[in-house]
């Protein structure tokens, strides 16, 4: 256990557990929302969709933010796109850098606001690798792909999708 109170999600954010369900239903969600887990789980699920997330990044987001601050990690299936476990290592140093001259809910909040952080703008740090394309190609297409910049094919492929950024 991180803390040494168990917080509701409403520190972070005033939204009413009706509104939860409602969004769990809409979205296909199945959650039991009798334990503070699970309404962390459905809270940040919420939240995640709300502030720019897509599906799968929500769900792991509610995943990672019901296992810090509810105390038990509620699975949400989504260790098949993201390494898990290192996202976890690293909430765990960014709780461990907290100050702590802070009182418990602010440290809550912010920790809170850096794991979104995290999954806003840094996630694809910790995607899994777990799509194959395939195509054919003329031989011509294809010796323009292996002038393409990059030392693997893989290099080459994320360089044409990157595109003139």
């Amino acid at each position: 256990m991180f803390w040494k109170k168990e917080d509701e999600y409403k520190i972070i954010e005033k939204v009413s557990v009706s509104e939860l369900e409602k969004f769990l239903t809409e979205n296909h969600i199945y959650l039991d929302l009798m334990r503070v887990a699970e309404r962390w789980a459905a809270f940040s699920n919420y939240y995640g969709r709300k502030h720019g997330l897509n599906p799968f990044e929500s769900a792991s987001f509610s995943s990672i933010i019901s296992t810090f601050m509810g105390g038990m990690g509620v699975s949400a299936g989504t260790d098949v796109y993201f390494n898990e476990e290192a996202i976890e290592n690293k909430v765990i140093d960014l709780y461990n850098q907290l100050p702590e001259t802070a009182d418990e809910i602010s440290r809550k909040r912010m920790l809170f606001r850096q794991v979104f952080d995290l999954y806003k703008n840094d996630i694809e740090k910790y995607e899994l690798k777990n799509r194959r394309i395939e195509v054919r190609v003329s031989e011509r297409e294809y010796q323009k792909f292996l002038d393409l910049p990059g030392e693997t094919k893989s290099d080459k492929f994320r360089n044409l999708l990157k595109g003139d950024d």
